[in-house]
């Protein structure tokens, strides 16, 4: 599996997912910080974090943290609005939103984050 090319351009976040906030990072396709974003947990957080990506440049992917518990609320509506989002597994809880980002930029083509009819917590 090849990993997934990026132009310097292209803006790629990382979701650390928490019950009742979310903290984004974004970095450039060359991996270089961005910036970061705390938002809230709800629809109206989820629309704050996509407008802050998308005024840093193309969003390329976002990589999401348990697409399948507490991202899946965020997960759905980035697929709604045509984001392309992958599942980043959980690592130790010492690691931050960065390193999420940085792990969504260096994986490989993998499948989408799974979808899920489960109503999002």
């Amino acid at each position: 599996m090849g990993s997934i090319a990026f132009h310097p351009a292209d803006v790629i976040v990382g979701v650390d997912t928490h019950k009742h906030q979310h903290v984004g990072v974004a970095l450039d396709g060359l991996g270089r910080r961005l910036g970061q974003r705390l938002v809230p947990a709800t629809p109206a957080g989820y629309a704050e974090l996509l407008t802050w990506a998308t005024g840093l440049g193309r969003v390329a992917v976002v990589g999401v943290e348990g697409s399948g518990s507490y991202g899946l609320g965020l997960a759905r509506f980035l697929r709604r609005h045509d984001v392309a989002v992958l599942e980043v597994a959980r690592p130790p809880r010492k690691v931050s939103a960065a390193c999420r980002a940085r792990a969504t930029r260096s994986m490989p083509s993998t499948p989408p984050a799974r979808s899920s009819r489960a109503p999002a917590r």
